[in-house]
């Protein structure tokens, strides 16, 4: 990470599966509570700290002029941990530097299998831009036939008749980006932060 230069871009996709939804009931994390409950689950734990030290990570980009980006599943609580706050949104705490940007938009619309509602968050110029993919119409799902079969799978307790819901056998594969996503990242960066700088 210490290679980057000076105005290129840290990519990031920070492990998601203990800051989503599907998995609140091992983790309790909520918007209100994104730590959940470290103490109860191990795994937890974890993922916090690697949450804390990917924060870190992104402090090193503030400090070494390199621009960041992070992106979760847009039911992930992972931006509202007060570390990755911190690094949101820098002007808090530390003078000189700007906020961040948070965007949310439809991973489909870039040739993903499924619709996938995304955000990204950091503070590369460009991730307005994705705004454009913000927005799914009628037309939209008749063209692309989106389809989340597989991605969860639904257990119901035959005793109390309470429902679960877990990851399905697919879900995994919709951690991969579609290549048209990939090619508009290498584009706007070209743009916004590349041929824009002085540097």
């Amino acid at each position: 990470m210490l290679r980057l230069q000076v105005g290129s871009l840290f990519w990031s996709g920070l492990p998601c599966s203990l800051h989503v939804w599907v998995s609140r009931g091992t983790s309790g994390k909520t918007r209100s509570n994104p730590r959940g409950n470290p103490d109860k689950h191990d795994c937890t734990k974890e993922a916090n700290m690697i949450a804390a030290r990917f924060a870190l990570c992104i402090l090193i980009c503030l400090a070494r002029g390199v621009w960041w980006i992070c992106e979760q599943p847009v039911s992930s609580v992972a931006m509202y941990l007060h570390y990755i706050e911190h690094a949101i949104y820098p002007a808090r705490t530390m003078l000189g530097f700007q906020a961040g940007f948070i965007q949310k938009f439809w991973m489909g619309l870039f040739g993903h299998r499924s619709l996938k509602r995304t955000v990204i968050f950091g503070d590369a110029p460009f991730i307005h831009m994705f705004s454009l993919a913000a927005r799914v119409t009628q037309a939209d799902r008749e063209k692309h036939q989106w389809s989340s079969d597989g991605n969860m799978k639904v257990t119901v307790n035959k005793s109390t008749g309470k429902k679960s819901v877990s990851g399905g056998p697919k879900l995994k594969d919709t951690q991969s980006y579609p290549i048209r996503f990939c090619s508009r990242i290498a584009e706007y960066f070209k743009k916004y932060c590349v041929e824009s700088q002085p540097y």
